[in-house]
C-alpha cells in the first residue's frame, strides 16, 4: 500500500478505501442464516477487510505528515490511542 499511496497520493485511496469498506458493511446487513458461511459471512468480510486495508496505511502517513517531525510522537500516540479505543467505544 506505501508503494500505492506514493504513486497514486493518498486522496483516491482515501476515497476508494472506505466505499469498499461500506460495500462489506452492506452486504453484512443482509446476510442469509440459513446458508454457509462461506457464501453469506465470507464475502462481505473479504470485502470490509480489503477496504480498511486500501484505507489505512494512507490515513496514518496523512495523519503524520500533518503533524510535522516536532510532534510525530505525539501524533503517534494519539492516532494508536484512538484506533485502540474507539472499537471499544459503544
Amino acid at each position: 500500500m506505501g508503494t500505492l499511496v506514493n504513486r497514486l497520493g493518498p486522496r483516491l485511496l482515501l476515497t476508494i478505501g472506505p466505499l469498499i469498506a461500506a460495500c462489506g458493511f452492506a452486504m453484512l446487513a443482509f446476510i442469509d442464516f440459513k446458508q454457509s458461511y462461506w457464501v453469506s459471512v465470507l464475502p462481505p468480510m473479504f470485502l470490509l477487510g480489503v477496504g480498511m486495508a486500501i484505507t489505512v496505511p494512507p490515513l496514518t502517513s496523512t495523519v503524520m505528515a500533518a503533524a510535522g517531525e516536532a510532534h510525530a510522537g505525539i501524533a503517534s500516540g494519539v492516532n494508536n490511542a484512538v484506533a485502540r479505543v474507539a472499537p471499544c467505544s459503544r
